[in-house]
């Protein structure tokens, strides 16, 4: 049976945080030119975190809310921007484990579109088949569906 190419389905790739860093370089330039909002948990409410978001405090659409996600905690939502690009990209997916900000989602017309659990090296991403077939060859395996 071949593969749908036409449905997106949400697919899990695990232990991520054992993939090279270009893996997850390779998913950022792929979901930041189309991310309308990128969303972080709040693990914890400390000065960092208010050092961390203070240069990014322009793109903050809400703050320290809580809702339904695939992952839920409290949470504070940007709106993608050149700064929250640069701010994203300047941190591994290793790096976000037990930060003050963790676990980046990235929103695309209000759907969560990817989503991160750091804590388990997992990814979540909405694809179509050929698009996950794509990131394996690039050596991003997304293995299961979710």
């Amino acid at each position: 049976m071949t593969p749908d190419n036409s449905r997106k389905v949400y697919y899990l790739a695990t232990d991520f945080q054992s993939n090279t860093p270009e893996s997850w370089t390779i998913l950022l330039d792929y979901i930041l030119p189309k991310a309308e909002f990128i969303e972080f948990n709040i693990l914890y409410r400390t000065k960092e975190l208010d050092s961390m978001i203070e240069p990014l405090s322009d793109d903050i659409i809400e703050f320290d809310k809580k809702k339904s996600k695939i992952y839920e905690k409290n949470y504070v939502r940007f709106k993608n921007s050149p700064n929250v690009e640069e701010f994203v990209r300047g941190r591994g997916f290793n790096d976000w484990l037990n930060s003050p900000l963790e676990d980046p989602s990235f929103y695309i017309k209000e759907k969560e579109t990817l989503a991160t659990i750091t804590h388990e090296g997992m990814v979540i991403m909405e694809l179509l088949e050929k698009t996950r077939r794509m990131f394996q060859a690039q050596g991003v395996n997304f293995e299961h569906k979710y």
